[in-house]
């Protein structure tokens, strides 16, 4: 991989107590629970050997508190502070930026699968889970489409790249605290010949490489946490 090139390592947050149930949260605020933050100690564990092995040029994991970003949503918040290693009990700012909190759901939130097709039908929850070019419209009442949480994403993403490119003090790994239905539009967008949903467990880690112009985009994460 080129030195030189940016890098964006996204992550979903570690588990909570509603995606144990199967509750579909959006932008209702739930906290880890103990397994979630376990998970965000294993990201921890996997940025210390991979960022801090001299790859990324840190010599410590501090190093990686100017280029750590998070959703505003508690959840992902706590993870990203255990990730990088802050003291959930400092002040020491944590970026946020709402453009990497999860899809607005609308009348969606807080349901299970079987509730939302009771609610909402079956056809509707086909196409929220399809993977053709139409279903980047889909979207249930009162919430946003796949299509909008994939833009303000990409946006997001290329705000990093310009910041990286044009401040020589920026840095150039970022790593983003994000969520998993963010991301499985963001691997969809960069994957659009896969069939086949994405899987984006808690706590996995993608990497998005900027170089020469180009994204390059693993459909693989490059960490995943142990399932137990």
């Amino acid at each position: 991989m080129n030195p030189n090139a940016i890098r964006l390592y996204l992550y979903r947050h570690g588990e909570t107590d509603w995606n144990r149930l199967g509750r579909i949260q959006g932008r209702v605020d739930i906290p880890l629970n103990e397994r979630g933050r376990l998970q965000a100690q294993q990201v921890q564990a996997f940025f210390k050997n991979y960022f801090l092995s001299g790859g990324a040029g840190h010599k410590s994991l501090e190093d990686l508190w100017a280029g750590a970003i998070s959703s505003p949503l508690q959840r992902a918040q706590a993870t990203a502070r255990i990730a990088v290693g802050l003291d959930e009990n400092l002040e020491l700012l944590l970026r946020h930026d709402v453009r990497w909190s999860e899809t607005h759901l609308g009348e969606a939130e807080g349901l299970t699968r079987d509730e939302l097709v009771e609610k909402f039908g079956e056809e509707s929850w086909m196409a929220w889970i399809g993977l053709t070019e139409a279903s980047w419209h889909a979207k249930f009442p009162g919430g946003e489409s796949k299509g909008e949480v994939r833009d303000r994403a990409l946006q997001a993403m290329t705000d990093l790249v310009r910041a990286s490119e044009t401040d020589p003090t920026a840095p150039r790994v970022w790593t983003v605290a994000t969520h998993g239905g963010l991301l499985r539009r963001l691997l969809h967008h960069f994957h659009p010949d896969e069939t086949n949903p994405i899987d984006v467990p808690n706590g996995s880690v993608f990497r998005f490489v900027w170089d020469k112009g180009l994204w390059s985009v693993s459909s693989q994460p490059v960490f995943q946490p142990p399932e137990k």
